[in-house]
């Protein structure tokens, strides 16, 4: 690199699928230096593992557990870096392991749909050497609803032909459907959000729960009881 004088972060970034951990160190460039050399060692990921359990304290199987590293290195403050996700499922012990880069990460647990229990999400995890971290999962509270609409929409979003046109293809709304009698609608999906006014303006919180309608228009929706 062709540097002026000054004080500078370097991020050696190796393939995200391989064993070898993101590397940030800083780098000072004098003024009267004509040539600087860096070594860069990179060293093996750290390993972020434990177990996944359910409010009464069963091991949870079948768990997918998510961490998405949020672009904060060992410099947060300095080297803004590219997102990018590791993805583990957990044992029949309710046990997962991941390999991470160090630096700052959110931690996704959604379990299996059967167990009836909520999605789990930890902010601000800082992964910085190897450690054990057990996730335990909320009791869950069910959120339920029906989507309407009006005119009617088909499962891509676009107002059904049959509501608007005849069978002469003449437009026309049949009298049985007015402004004050919308249909239910399908295939919609239904996402809610943690509302945390403090959070930064910025940031893409993934939401607490997500579902489609079914043909009847409703939804069914777990979400944690802490929340």
């Amino acid at each position: 690199f062709d540097l002026p004088a000054g004080e500078y972060i370097v991020s050696a970034m190796p393939p995200a699928a391989g064993d070898l951990a993101l590397l940030q160190q800083p780098l000072s460039v004098a003024p009267d230096r004509v040539e600087v050399t860096s070594a860069l060692r990179l060293a093996l990921r750290p390993e972020l593992s434990g177990w996944v359990l359910s409010p009464d304290a069963s091991p949870v199987a079948g768990a997918e557990v998510t961490a998405i590293f949020t672009g904060k290195g060992s410099y947060p403050t300095t080297s803004p870096l590219p997102e990018r996700s590791f993805i583990t499922t957990t044992d029949g012990d309710g046990a997962y392991d991941l390999r991470l880069d160090p630096g700052q990460y959110r931690i996704i647990v959604d379990p299996p749909v059967v167990s009836g229990l909520p999605r789990h999400i930890e902010h601000y995890v800082f992964v910085t050497s190897s450690e054990q971290r057990t996730l335990w999962l909320d009791k869950p509270v069910v959120v339920s609803g029906t989507v309407e609409a009006y005119p009617p929409i088909d499962a891509a979003g676009q107002v059904r032909p049959d509501v608007i046109y005849g069978a002469e293809g003449e437009p026309e709304v049949p009298p049985a459907i007015t402004p004050t009698t919308p249909l239910p609608a399908a295939d919609v999906k239904v996402e809610i959000y943690l509302h945390d006014p403090d959070a930064d303006p910025g940031e893409t919180l993934p939401p607490v729960a997500e579902g489609f309608t079914d043909d009847s228009g409703s939804y069914l929706l777990i979400l944690p009881a802490a929340e």
